[in-house]
C-alpha cells in the first residue's frame, strides 16, 4: 500500500483517534488517480519513520481529511545507510536512477562532477523534477523516510562513510562482494558509479587517497544506470537489509 507524508501543520494530531489532513498534489492524487473514496484506508507517515493506519473521512478534490486508527508502526530501513554517488548523466538517465534509488531503499543520492560527466550542473527546474520523481517514488514504494537528494558536488567533497566503494572496469583484483565483506557491520556505505566514458585514472587516484575502495563488478559491461540498480541490489542483499 502507498504511503502518504503527514504535514507539518498535522503532526500534532498523529495519534490513534486523532484526525488529519491531506492536500495539494497528494489529495488530487487520492481522489482523482486512485478515486479513493470515504471509508478506504491509508496509510501515513510522519519525518521520524513511524507509519500510522487511517480511514478517510471526507474526500474532495484538493482535500482529504481522515482519523488515525491503528500504528505508530517503525519503517526505518536497516542499517547501513546506502549513499549513491553518480557522476551527472542525461536528464533521462537522471530521473530513472532517481525513481529506482528510491525503490531500492537509498538513503542518500548525490549527483557527482566528474570529468566525463554530462553536465558540469544540473539546473534549478532539473532537481525539482528530480525531487518530484523522488517523491513520487517514495509514495509508491511504501517507505516511511524519503530518499534525500543533495546538491551536485565533485569527487573531493563527497561524505564520508564506514565503507567507501567505487566501480572501476580496470579493477580485477577485488570484486565488488570482496569489498563489501571487508567492512564489519558498517553503519553506513557509499558507492560510487563513475560516468559512461569511465573515471579518469587520476580519479580513481584521488577517490583511492580518500579511501575508496575500487571494485569490479563482473566481466559484462554495464550501462551506468544499470549499474546503479545492480550495485544497490547487491548492497541491500549483502547486508541483509531486505529482511523484514
Amino acid at each position: 500500500m502507498r504511503v502518504w507524508p503527514l504535514e507539518e501543520d498535522a503532526m500534532a494530531d498523529a495519534n490513534v483517534g486523532g484526525k488529519v489532513t491531506i492536500s495539494g498534489s497528494d489529495a488530487r492524487h487520492i481522489s482523482t488517480v486512485l478515486r479513493q473514496k470515504k471509508g478506504d484506508k491509508l496509510r501515513l507517515s510522519t519525518p521520524d519513520a513511524l507509519i500510522y493506519e487511517a480511514t478517510i473521512e471526507a474526500v474532495e478534490k484538493d482535500f482529504i481529511s481522515a482519523r488515525i486508527t491503528g500504528g505508530p508502526f517503525s519503517s526505518k530501513l536497516k542499517k547501513p545507510d546506502i549513499t549513491l554517488a553518480f557522476s551527472i548523466s542525461k536528464p533521462q538517465i537522471m530521473e530513472l536512477v532517481a525513481q529506482k534509488a528510491v525503490e531500492l531503499g537509498c538513503n542518500n543520492l548525490i549527483p557527482v562532477i566528474t570529468k566525463k560527466s554530462f553536465e558540469r550542473s544540473i539546473s534549478p527546474n532539473k532537481m525539482e523534477r528530480l525531487n518530484k520523481i523522488i517523491h513520487e517514488a517514495y509514495k509508491q514504494s511504501g517507505r516511511g523516510v524519503p530518499m534525500k537528494l543533495s546538491d551536485p558536488m565533485p569527487i573531493s567533497e563527497l561524505p564520508s562513510a564506514d565503507l567507501k566503494v567505487v566501480l572501476w572496469e580496470d579493477e580485477i583484483n577485488l570484486s565488488l562482494n570482496s569489498a563489501l565483506s571487508s567492512a564489519d557491520s558498517p553503519s553506513s556505505v557509499i558507492v560510487l558509479i563513475g560516468p559512461q566514458g569511465g573515471l579518469e585514472a587520476r580519479e580513481v587516484e584521488e577517490l583511492r587517497m580518500s579511501l575508496f575502495k575500487t571494485a569490479g563488478i563482473g566481466p559484462l559491461i554495464l550501462r551506468a544506470e544499470t549499474a546503479c540498480v545492480a550495485v544497490l541490489s547487491i548492497v541491500s542483499y549483502h547486508f541483509g537489509r531486505l529482511e523484514r
